[in-house]
């Protein structure tokens, strides 16, 4: 038990050890007239944040009480602003180094990836787009929307996954969070059937 909720128990023990601290007689008129204990109208903080119940009665639910402000889950963003970068290096002449770029607004969405904590998707605006000689050859079109499901692991990291072509879910890495920058960032290489390597840059920044 909390000292501050023990102080009203100590004092009284120690009133009764020392005569100068003697009580007054008790009140015998029926009368109920003694002021309460004003630790009775302390509140303890909400600590159950996701129980769907008002725990400390101030009309606020789990993550709507501020008292929640930080437990984890209760920082996760309903929506994301997001950007990804993809530059093939080819390693042999008959195939052009190229780069594709693209920006998206990700909402939360109803939990598409099954592995992940929340899941997202939105609109892809390709602002930059030169690998249609490559995307042709593998029979790829760009999508036009997309989807990630994300694990909250810490404060800083999460771990992002994606669809492939055939609409498994798989895991793109883990987007740590950049100092200064005020995004999530995810970098990898990757080698391309021996005809190149894939750098990937993908970036997450929270929305409110």
């Amino acid at each position: 038990m909390p000292l501050f909720r023990c102080w009203p128990l100590l004092v009284f023990l120690a009133c009764a050890a020392f005569v100068a601290c003697s009580a007054p007689a008790p009140d015998d008129d029926g009368d109920d007239d003694d002021v309460g204990d004003d630790d009775d109208d302390v509140v303890d903080p909400e600590t159950a944040c996701d129980d769907l119940v008002d725990n400390d009665g101030d009309q606020l639910i789990d993550c709507d009480d501020p008292d929640c402000a930080q437990v984890l889950h209760c920082t996760w963003p309903d929506a994301m602003e997001h950007s990804a970068c993809f530059q093939f290096h080819s390693d042999v002449e008959w195939l052009e180094s190229c780069e594709t770029r693209f920006t998206a607004y990700l909402t939360h969405t109803t939990d598409l990836c099954p592995q992940a904590d929340r899941s997202y998707e939105g609109d892809f605006d390709y602002t930059i787009n030169s690998c249609d000689q490559i995307l042709d050859a593998a029979g790829i079109d760009l999508p036009d929307h997309g989807a990630y499901g994300v694990i909250f692991l810490s404060e800083h990291e999460r771990e992002i996954f994606g669809r492939d072509t055939e609409g498994v879910w798989g895991s793109v890495g883990t987007a740590s969070w950049e100092n200064g920058v005020g995004h999530y960032l995810i970098t990898r290489d990757d080698d391309v059937e021996n005809i190149g390597s894939l750098h990937t840059e993908m970036t997450f920044a929270d929305l409110p």
